[in-house]
């Protein structure tokens, strides 16, 4: 099975509820084809929202959506393609599997509902069996509904969402009634699955490791805004503000005074709240003034005696051992530095116990100095 490449366009997508508050607001992308492309963020922060609109299941009242050569909407020209005229696939959160029905028959609904094509019992069959095939269910299609896992019930409603071979296909959160090790398998599944269709996917995730394990692209949303938009590797290493830096998995975040005006990817001094000074590595350019925050990533800080001599291009901050936790490989410590606590993961070799004396080491470039938040106020 290979499905149509096409690309997708968002512009400007924007809607409210109430007429001022906006769930969305300004949402705008361009997907190449073939690309899997992830929608993450926090509850409420709208990007279920943002995949409504584009399935048909909601109307934005700014913006317009385009796949391929198609408008499917478009608020100034009052364009609006129903939702069984796009042509999506979409796996929803519950995977809404039909229970009275078998296997077969919850794949084969799209089709025997479908409005705008008439399928015969001969073409229905095929489809069926190939969609079923490709997910790796061909052997269960006799099977019961009820008789399902949480895997398989997933892989019957990723066929049933395939099976008219879409040109867009959409995931609302698929994975998160899994437990986690069949989450983990299935995250190279459907990856896998995306990649063999080649078809352009929107999925919708609050869980980063999800999101930079499976995705070509990414956009984080905050507050209805789409804060930056970037590959995995750029929005893990080179986040546009705190928040982005906090969602994308760094958990020390620090205040910090504003260096004065400064270009992107450049060092420069910054003095924290307590009126320590480190060297940080600016990704992204800052007015002056602008309010600062420092990320320091757990796994780019060494744990280290105080004795041991600092090397060059790195900052240094004392602190003493709070708590610590064995990760195998690694160990997990919470360190008081002083007004605040920083997360570090250091080597099962040599472990501190709490209340000890360490200082804490981690390069200049390695130490992010960021937009405390990009949002509009």
């Amino acid at each position: 099975m290979k499905t149509q490449d096409t690309a997708l366009i968002v512009e400007d997508l924007g809607k409210s509820y109430d007429g001022s508050v906006g769930v969305i607001d300004n949402i705008s992308f361009t997907l190449p084809p073939g690309s899997f492309f992830t929608l993450l963020g926090p509850s409420g922060c709208g990007k279920t929202t943002t995949l409504r609109c584009i399935a048909g299941l909601e109307q934005p009242q700014r913006g317009s959506i385009r796949l391929g050569s198609d408008v499917v909407f478009d608020a100034a020209s009052r364009v609006n393609m129903p939702l069984d005229r796009r042509n999506f696939g979409m796996v929803f959160q519950s995977y809404a599997i039909w229970p009275h029905l078998t296997v077969f028959e919850n794949v084969a609904f799209p089709l025997r509902v479908s409005q705008d094509r008439r399928y015969d019992k001969a073409s229905i069959r095929a489809m069926v069996d190939e969609a079923l095939s490709t997910v790796g269910l061909a052997k269960l299609a006799d099977r019961s509904a009820t008789r399902l896992s949480g895997g398989q019930q997933q892989r019957v409603a990723l066929a049933r969402a395939i099976v008219r071979r879409p040109r867009l296909l959409m995931l609302d959160e698929p994975l998160s009634n899994l437990d986690a090790v069949l989450r983990e398998e299935m995250r190279m599944e459907l990856k896998r699955l995306q990649q063999q269709l080649g078809i352009t996917t929107v999925y919708v995730t609050h869980d980063q490791s999800e999101a930079l394990e499976m995705s070509d692209t990414i956009a984080v949303l905050n507050r209805g805004r789409l804060v930056q938009l970037g590959t995995p590797q750029e929005l893990y290493f080179n986040p546009s503000d705190a928040f982005v830096a906090g969602f994308m998995g760094s958990p020390n975040i620090l205040g910090a005074s504003p260096p004065g005006m400064i270009g992107g990817d450049g060092l420069a001094a910054v003095t924290l709240t307590d009126g320590r000074s480190i060297v940080c590595r600016f990704p992204h350019p800052l007015n002056a003034n602008e309010a600062v925050a420092v990320s320091v990533r757990a796994e780019t800080i060494n744990v280290v005696s105080p004795a041991v001599a600092l090397r060059e291009g790195h900052n240094r901050l004392p602190g003493t051992v709070i708590t610590t936790g064995f990760q195998g490989e690694h160990v997990r410590y919470a360190v008081d530095i002083g007004g605040a606590v920083l997360q570090a993961t250091g080597s099962h070799r040599e472990q501190f116990r709490p209340g000890a004396a360490v200082a804490l080491d981690f390069a200049h470039d390695a130490t992010l100095g960021l937009r405390r938040d990009s949002h509009p106020s």
